[in-house]
């Protein structure tokens, strides 16, 4: 029975879209695949998906996969070939212009405020609007490649919400199987219900972005299947002393409500081009991990960085080893289900048991104990395959598809067994009755 703590999320790209290397990065440690939509043909993905489905790892394994939907396209158009910017000179920022950028977002830029191209790496100063376009001065030399990202404080989308190509988008992942979809630039709880209705019963990851984003939280997140603090976007439209305590915020936020976070990037950035991390991103990963992260994303990392496979292997031992340091937890006892789990981890806490079996539904009884982070793993059983990929985005979270659930504790128990494993807590609700957790108890394999 495979250990699980921190779970780790690797964007595929050129750099790991061969299947041996795929392969040796779930026996590395991913536990799930995530597809940037923003770059790349359908077709490319669509190939990838099955690549991934099709997957054999001496672990035996199965990763799950996240759609990464491009959201509304705060991105410059295509350059029929890379653009030399140089400083100090006057560039067109619009339709038309010379650095291309749809009318819904030209319009809403500010003369107020720098604007920032391809993840911050160039700086633009705005000096007046001209019909459609904005002129800017660029502060750098810089070769600017097309459909890069394109950030300015106060920069929002008011437009609709999912866009047109996101809901092509989702229509043809449905086909091949994808339900789990992470959306960009979310600003409301409205755009998450949007998305629901197009989706269904698929599992939605709002990412927060921008400072709209920040401000709804607490009602995005309700509406939400899971978070992601995408700290890149934010640390480019926010203060950037503010990310470490919205990232501290969010966390703790989610996990009263029994959601799970994901922190993401620059992760491991150094790696892109390096062999190894660097002290301050181990200490970057520490934090993150003793905050109650429950899953750890790697961007360029593995999608154009010269070594993948050496990074999850790294974000694998790295966070392994933080998820051993024991971090006292409370949160807010709200019903009965809140105070039984608790009881369970004092429970854990006075007997030293290592295992829990949480016999679940739609999840929520084993996401309630593994918020706690108490150095335990949690066998999540459940009859609900939906719910299994929902569950692999818990921390401490091993889940376990069985159609009948008396019929899989019964082999998980043979399994801890011969594991040599003695006694275990014993987690489970009223059968039918949803997110309820009402019984706690110990049992003997």
């Amino acid at each position: 029975m495979r250990d699980e703590h921190i779970k780790i999320i690797s964007t595929v790209g050129p750099a790991s879209d061969d299947p041996r290397i795929l392969s040796k990065m779930v026996d590395f440690g991913v536990d799930i695949f995530r597809l940037n939509l923003s770059h790349n043909s359908l077709d490319y993905h669509i190939n990838l998906i099955k690549i991934i489905k099709s997957l054999k790892t001496k672990s035996g394994k199965k990763p799950v996969i996240l759609a990464d939907l491009p959201g509304p396209k705060f991105r410059i158009g295509e350059l029929k070939s890379p653009l030399s910017i140089r400083r100090n000179l006057i560039y067109s920022l619009g339709p038309q212009g010379d650095i291309p950028l749809d009318y819904e977002i030209s319009k809403e830029l500010s003369l107020e405020h720098p604007i920032r191209l391809s993840d911050g790496k160039l700086l633009l100063r705005p000096i007046r609007k001209q019909g459609n376009k904005v002129l800017v001065k660029a502060m750098d030399d810089f070769v600017l490649l097309g459909n890069q990202s394109i950030i300015q404080k106060g920069l929002e989308y008011h437009g609709k919400y999912p866009t047109d190509r996101d809901r092509k988008l989702v229509s043809s992942l449905l086909d091949v199987g994808i339900d789990i979809f992470g959306l960009s630039f979310v600003s409301s709880e409205t755009d998450v219900k949007n998305m629901r209705k197009l989706v269904g019963d698929a599992l939605l990851v709002a990412k927060i972005e921008r400072k709209s984003a920040v401000d709804n939280f607490s009602s995005i997140i309700r509406s939400a299947d899971a978070v992601m603090v995408a700290r890149g976007d934010l640390g480019l439209n926010l203060d950037i002393s503010e990310v470490p305590i919205l990232q501290r915020r969010m966390i703790y936020e989610a996990h009263e409500i029994n959601k799970p976070v994901i922190v993401a990037t620059q992760i491991l950035e150094s790696m892109t081009d390096q062999p190894s991390p660097t002290r301050a991103e181990a200490d970057d990963i520490f934090a993150a991990v003793t905050e109650g992260a429950d899953a750890l994303m790697l961007s360029e990392e593995t999608a154009i960085g010269k070594y993948p496979l050496l990074a999850v292997r790294a974000l694998r031992n790295l966070g392994d080893k933080f998820s051993e340091v024991e971090v006292e937890r409370n949160f807010t006892i709200k019903d009965e289900n809140d105070a039984v789990v608790a009881s369970a981890v004092e429970l854990l806490k006075k007997t030293g048991i290592k295992h829990v079996i949480v016999i679940t539904e739609a999840g929520i009884s084993a996401f309630r104990l593994s918020r706690y982070d108490l150095n335990v793993k949690i066998i999540a059983i459940t009859n609900s395959l939906s719910t299994v990929e929902k569950l692999t985005f818990g921390r401490n979270i091993v889940p376990y598809y069985f159609k009948d659930l008396r019929e899989g504790l019964d082999r998980i128990k043979d399994e801890l067994s011969r594991a040599g494993i003695s006694k275990a807590v014993l987690v489970s609700g009223e059968f039918g009755i949803k997110d309820s957790t009402t019984k706690v108890e110990v049992i003997y394999t």
